[in-house]
């Protein structure tokens, strides 16, 4: 084991802008092809919603049912739909774009402050000696990975996350803190799991004899398709046979229950509390 890389750069100080170098009211407007309407030397420091945002942020207006958050906003710079432009309110510069949601979210990676990260294995990290680790890989303190276990190219397993022995994890997979990948799961390329996950947990199978429950050997497989993100707390399970498949691009809430078994089609959303039963079909 190596110890990891210390230093790098870091983002924004915080999260709501501050601290971050202020983009001007006219550049906001070139960036998202807008039109703007007002004073262009604003400074936006950072982004807010319409009943918190200050002279420095920008905020966005979409549609009319916040309107009377608009007419007493104290926002700098408002991206505003074109049939809502004229709409009387308090912030006198607007940028009036087609759709302000996607305006907004562009915007939204200048001022998102990124989580400081080094490259390389924590001294603390356990990890088998036929553990496969790809380039640009980062291990965080107290991390277990089991024998066997691939991690592709510039994925990073935060503290204290488990990857069971065998598991294969595609490129730039982000493994949060306590989330643990159970043995033999494969995930694809860009899967997030966030802190406290479960993937691959054995399912819920079990048979009902004279002699009481008797536990099924829980011997298939799960696989997590490219781009699926899974929300703190969530569980997957594994099927006793065949394989619980999460179709490319889906996203999983918080405290989401899979069975075993499950398959779902590509880009499903599920939210927080849904449970789907084992041998469930998503399309």
């Amino acid at each position: 084991m190596t110890a990891a890389v210390r230093g790098g750069s870091e983002g924004p100080r915080a999260g709501g802008g501050d601290g971050q170098e202020p983009i001007t009211a006219a550049a906001v407007a070139t960036q998202v092809g807008g039109v703007l309407v007002g004073d262009g030397s604003i400074e936006v420091r950072g982004i807010a919603p319409l009943d918190r945002a200050g002279p420095n942020q920008l905020s966005f207006l979409a549609h009319l049912r916040y309107g009377q958050w608009f007419a007493t906003s104290r926002a700098g710079v408002v991206l505003i739909s074109p049939e809502l432009a004229g709409l009387t309110g308090a912030p006198s510069t607007r940028i009036v774009v087609d759709n302000p949601v996607d305006a907004m979210v562009a915007l939204l990676a200048r001022f998102h402050r990124q989580e400081p990260r080094s490259e390389g294995v924590h001294p603390s990290a356990v990890i088998a000696n036929d553990v496969r680790l790809g380039l640009g890989v980062t291990i965080d303190p107290f991390v277990v990975i089991g024998e066997g276990a691939v991690i592709g190219d510039g994925s990073w397993i935060s503290a204290q996350a488990v990857i069971g022995a065998g598991s294969v994890l595609g490129k730039d997979v982000r493994v949060h803190a306590s989330a643990v990948v159970y043995p033999f799961t494969e995930l694809g390329d860009r899967v997030i799991l966030h802190a406290g996950a479960r993937v691959g947990r054995e399912g819920f199978g079990f048979v009902p004899t004279a002699q009481g429950w008797r536990k099924m050997p829980q011997t298939g497989l799960v696989v997590l398709e490219d781009g699926v993100e899974v929300g703190c707390g969530s569980t997957i399970d594994r099927p006793s046979v065949g394989e619980t498949r999460i179709g490319a691009g889906t996203k999983i809430d918080n405290l989401v229950h899979i069975g075993h078994g499950v398959s779902t089609g590509k880009g499903c959303a599920l939210a927080a509390q849904v449970g789907i039963a084992g041998g469930a079909r998503l399309g």
